[in-house]
């Protein structure tokens, strides 16, 4: 029996292992396929369907409306050799796609997210990370591409914000890795969904000193400050210019000492107080040391 492959990412695309199926299929046909698809095998009443694609319809010729793409996607199924019931089940009230007969992007996409991303970015293992970038490649596009229904554009929006959480963890794991090329890809990546993500910036222009490229990590800055300026009118953050400063201070063929991250700060400041708090409790001791031996 031939799979059936759906990619919901771009344009929404319908294939076995050996053909394309168009056949008659309408926008509205392919969206209702989409529809029911991320009902996840459960089944969708018919009304809810007719309000969501037509709406602004009297409810009987919203039926109608239904009935008329439910029968469009049919044929697509039939023209391609494949028979209709294996992969829909539909009565009076509802419809329901058959989500386990088939491979479907966005659904393969979600689950692996959902495993390979339940650790902290900096202790996930090397197969969790490959199934991690296996997944993120699935994604070729928006979700449904040139559909604009409301229910539509809420999921779009949705797989977009799992896309870009994707796209950060890998690359706070390879930056954990030190694999400072494979996090700059990542990153220009990121920032080309959304140039605003300052703490990407900041990733990069760690990774361009660490290749030794510190006139790049100078440009990103200033490439963070335009856009920042540009479409919120602020300024980047304190922390963000203290990275710029420690750049802009570094001459040529000056020693680099390394930029130390968020992190090691952090644990540097820890150390810092456990060495203190010693001294303190050691000057104690010998304070005590002394009274007792003045009393004896």
């Amino acid at each position: 029996m031939e799979t059936l492959r759906i990619q919901l990412f771009g344009s929404l695309s319908i294939m076995t292992d050996v053909q394309v199926l168009d056949g008659a299929a309408t926008r509205k046909s392919r969206a209702l396929l989409a529809y029911l698809i991320l009902a996840k095998n459960r089944p969708v009443a018919r009304e809810l369907i007719a309000a969501a694609f037509w709406g602004d319809l009297p409810e009987d010729r919203a039926r109608r409306a239904l009935n008329t793409d439910f029968w469009r996607l049919r044929q697509v199924l039939l023209r391609g050799g494949l028979e209709p019931a294996r992969y829909l089940d539909s009565n009076h009230d509802d419809i329901r796609f058959r989500t386990e007969t088939s491979s479907v992007d966005a659904l393969d996409f979600t689950a692996t997210l959902g495993k390979a991303t339940q650790r902290p970015p900096e202790t996930a293992s090397d197969a969790e990370l490959a199934d991690l970038s296996a997944a993120v490649s699935l994604y070729r596009g928006d979700f449904l591409e040139g559909v604009y229904d409301e229910w539509s554009l809420q999921q779009r929006e949705h797989f977009q914000v799992r896309y870009q959480s994707a796209l950060d963890y890998l690359l706070r794991a390879t930056l954990a890795r030190d694999h400072h090329d494979e996090a700059v890809r990542i990153g220009t990546k990121l920032l080309q969904l959304d140039p605003l993500q300052e703490h990407v910036h900041r990733i990069l222009m760690r990774c361009h000193v660490a290749l030794g490229d510190r006139p790049r990590a100078i440009v990103q800055y200033r490439q963070c400050e335009a856009f920042l300026n540009q479409h919120l009118g602020i300024e980047p953050m304190q922390e963000t210019k203290q990275l710029y400063g420690q750049l802009a201070h570094i001459t040529p063929g000056q020693h680099q000492a390394p930029i130390a991250s968020k992190g090691a700060l952090l644990q540097l400041r820890e150390a810092v107080n456990h060495v203190e708090s010693a001294r303190q409790s050691l000057n104690e001791l010998n304070a005590t040391l002394h009274q007792q031996d003045r009393d004896h």
